[in-house]
């Protein structure tokens, strides 16, 4: 409701004044993000209630801002409102992004399609290590489970997954391509560190 009433307000006053309102912070990081700028590493909006109140588009062009950024680190917007749009928009992202290395995305609104999205960006990205995407408000589809593991089979570096799944054998592979991927960053850094022995 309240987030309604400040939409309209934002409308209001662009047809009073005939400007723009001012960006908010929220608008601000983003915006900071998308001229990747090197002082911001980490975006939490967890908890954040002006991110709520961001219109569609808003929110889908935060969600690109990430597609040339080399500095942010973590991304954090756990329960955020946002939905498979965003995931579409974050996904493209991901895979021209080599620097995040963590997404907490839970307790949003994703569908199967959003997952699938984010996935297809995994497949591209050689960063990411942790994505939280548990306690989405729509189940995924069986269609949509069935190929997560095939995008997935092409990263290596995520080693901490975590989605809600209802096929076990889809976890199963997921699982198995996990530990894959951390297998793979142990016998790196052993071999790293026996380089640097000689």
């Amino acid at each position: 409701r309240n987030v309604d009433l400040i939409r309209q307000a934002r409308q209001e006053h662009l047809k009073a004044t005939g400007q723009q309102r001012q960006r908010n912070e929220v608008e601000k990081v983003f915006d900071k993000v998308r001229a990747n700028d090197e002082g911001t590493t980490v975006v939490d909006m967890v908890g954040n209630k002006r991110f709520l109140t961001l219109t569609a588009a808003e929110k889908t062009r935060a969600a690109s801002s990430f597609a040339h950024n080399s500095h942010v680190v973590e991304l954090f917007l756990n329960g955020c409102g946002i939905n498979d749009d965003f995931a579409k928009e974050l996904g493209e992202a991901i895979k021209t992004n080599f620097t995040l290395e963590r997404i907490h995305l839970e307790s949003n609104n994703f569908s199967g399609e959003g997952i699938k999205a984010l996935f297809e960006g995994f497949e591209k990205n050689s960063s990411l290590k942790e994505v939280r995407l548990h306690k989405q408000s729509k189940l995924l589809a069986s269609m949509h489970e069935e190929v997560l593991a095939d995008y997935l089979e092409a990263n290596h570096t995520i080693t901490k997954l975590g989605i809600d799944l209802r096929s076990k054998m889809v976890k199963v592979q997921l699982d198995r391509i996990t530990a894959r991927n951390i297998n793979g960053g142990l016998k790196q850094r052993a071999h790293r560190k026996a380089s640097c022995a000689f």
